[in-house]
């Protein structure tokens, strides 16, 4: 496992951290939806603290069903005799067509993405393996939306500068 540097400076054993400099909405849009996939296999519910979450969500589904659309393609374009590939391209595809994005997890509780602003999530910190940060918050902000994440968990704060 990745030991990181926590962000009070003390090291946790398999934690993650990333600060990864990403600049634009739309490109903020496309590496959470990337990510999300890449991490389909891991389960549980990720958060994206987001200041403008409506905005956000609309992108990221957006680049979330042009993903789809490409896997769809990759699977039509496969070998009927390749059965192996099918299998996984099929596996894929379910899990793209059945994942719930939502800004309300209250309403929709069986969303695995959920998008809310820095102020939801203090309110409420979620209990979620994986989070990204989209939005201008300090230390302790951070802290405190990041507190009722269990151990091992997955923080992604952007670097940002024109979202807010």
């Amino acid at each position: 496992m990745t030991v990181i540097q926590s962000l009070e400076g003390e090291y946790e054993p398999g934690n993650y951290f990333e600060r990864p400099k990403i600049f634009g909405i739309q490109n903020i849009a496309r590496d959470i939806a990337q990510r999300l996939y890449m991490r389909h296999r891991l389960g549980g519910a990720e958060y994206v603290v987001a200041g403008k979450p409506g905005e956000l969500l609309a992108l990221v589904e957006k680049r979330w069903r042009r993903m789809m659309h490409q896997i769809l393609v990759k699977r039509a374009a496969t070998n009927d005799s390749d059965t192996e590939k099918l299998i996984e391209f099929s596996r894929q595809i379910a899990y793209m067509q059945t994942l719930q994005f939502t800004e309300n997890p209250l309403d929709e509780p069986e969303a695995r993405v959920v998008m809310v602003t820095p102020d939801a999530a203090a309110a409420f910190p979620p209990a979620c393996s994986t989070m990204y940060i989209i939005a201008v918050v300090d230390e302790k902000m951070t802290h405190r939306i990041t507190s009722q994440m269990p151990y091992p968990r997955s923080l992604i704060k952007y670097e940002i500068s024109i979202i807010e």
